[in-house]
């Protein structure tokens, strides 16, 4: 496939990384592994069992003294070419987002092959397809895929690696770029880094003590692990929307973190097929 990343974003992406990555750290414990510490076998979330019994509001507690702050854009700019004006912007459903350039660590995940969350506000076609890529330390592509589903109206689309894809490394952080090509020279778009990482013993004990998925998406929250904490969260809401424990735990869940303005959106029922 033609890859269409911007190569100033690219080379931006390789650069920074370069300088940053290596000073990475997790923050989630003193007793957290090194980078080149073995892979643990951590519970996988990208699967959960559709059931919940948690009563209390999930909430995002970012990580104390993660690594050096990075730059990333999680919501797009305005409007070009022949995407519309539109009340919201697209966004990645991530932490600390806003419209500018805000320095952020990166995002952190417990699975070799995460799930991705985007909002959308318009509809995506072959005359207006989204992009995704994602790259490791070096720049280098891990996995990139086109959307061109067609859709009738916006919502939120994920995008999970495929399992025919090497799995990502504990220890290293991976830059992400989204972009809607409104105009083939100017797209709308986004980028951000995420690492994964290993849990400790403690936290693998406390994990394995969970026994509800909405339990193990709450500890994901209160560790700072997002993109697992979501995962769950958005599986469990959208396989049964009417569900007032899953709905609160959804938007309690973006609401910490500044994205309640997307939680009453719909899932894509058109996202790439894996």
């Amino acid at each position: 496939m033609k890859r269409s990343v911007k190569p100033a974003v690219v080379l931006f992406l390789t650069a920074f990384s370069l300088a940053v990555f290596p000073l990475a750290a997790t923050g989630l414990s003193q007793n957290s592994p090194p980078p080149n510490a073995p892979r643990t076998n951590a519970p996988r979330t990208n699967a959960p069992q559709l059931s919940s019994s948690r009563q209390s509001a999930i909430r995002f507690v970012p990580g104390a003294n993660r690594s050096a702050p990075r730059t990333g854009r999680s919501r797009g700019g305005a409007s070009r070419g022949n995407c519309p004006e539109t009340s919201q912007t697209l966004m990645a459903l991530v932490p600390a987002g806003n419209a500018n350039q805000q320095a952020v660590p990166p995002d952190l995940t417990v699975s070799d092959r995460p799930t991705f969350w985007f909002y959308v506000p318009y509809s995506l076609s072959a005359e207006r397809p989204a992009e995704f890529a994602l790259l490791d330390e070096m720049g280098e592509y891990v996995y990139q895929t086109r959307i061109t589903s067609e859709t009738a109206s916006g919502g939120i689309l994920r995008i999970q690696i495929p399992e025919d894809i090497p799995a990502l490394e504990a220890g290293k952080t991976y830059s992400w770029t989204f972009q809607v090509l409104c105009e083939g020279s100017n797209p709308i778009d986004l980028w951000g880094s995420l690492e994964r990482i290993a849990l400790n013993s403690n936290q693998q004990t406390r994990l394995q003590q969970l026994s509800t998925p909405a339990d193990r998406a709450a500890f994901y929250a209160e560790n700072g692990i997002w993109y697992d904490a979501l995962g769950i969260v958005a599986d469990l809401y959208h396989a049964d929307r009417t569900d007032p424990v899953r709905a609160a735990n959804w938007e309690s869940l973006l609401r910490s973190v500044g994205l309640a303005s997307v939680a009453a959106e719909r899932l894509l029922n058109s996202y790439p097929r894996l």
